[in-house]
């Protein structure tokens, strides 16, 4: 009978594998885990409230800080005030320079983010009239990417 097969339950039946270092067993303390865990954590507590305590003590016994040195500004010169208000525009060219179409005039422009004077060119277009705006295409002579 020794050479009978073990029964269909026993056949499939493993084995716990032995782990160095884990046990089965009761834990060396003798504590159960959740005492650990809560033990574990009021320790953490401990220590971030007496680190806290340290540190704001430390905080208080500090000198308060001087207010900061003042610095004396002189009062402006207002003798020489530099101009508020750009100069009066001058005009380009009179109604009756561009009174021909196809008529145009050259002149600088500023420009009024760089301060930087362009040149440009003020056309009279054949199909509008000399006293509209609409009369007129104006043009920078500058090259848009580069010089």
């Amino acid at each position: 009978m020794a050479d009978q097969p073990p029964a269909p339950e026993e056949r499939f039946k493993t084995e716990m594998p032995a782990i160095p270092g884990v046990g089965s067993g009761p834990s060396k303390s003798g504590l159960p885990a959740p005492v650990k865990v809560v033990g574990g954590m009021f320790g953490v507590v401990l220590a971030v409230v007496l680190v806290g305590a340290i540190v704001s003590r430390t905080h208080r016994s500090s000198p308060p800080v001087d207010a900061l040195p003042q610095v004396e500004v002189p009062a402006p010169d207002l003798g020489n005030l530099p101009p508020q208000a750009p100069p009066p525009i001058r005009g380009i060219a009179t109604v009756d320079t561009m009174s021909k179409p196809w008529s145009s005039v050259e002149f600088d422009f500023r420009d009024p983010l760089t301060g930087e004077r362009v040149p440009a060119l003020l056309l009279r277009l054949p199909g509008g009239s000399a006293t509209q705006p609409s009369g007129y295409w104006a043009l920078s002579l500058k090259a848009t990417y580069g010089n």
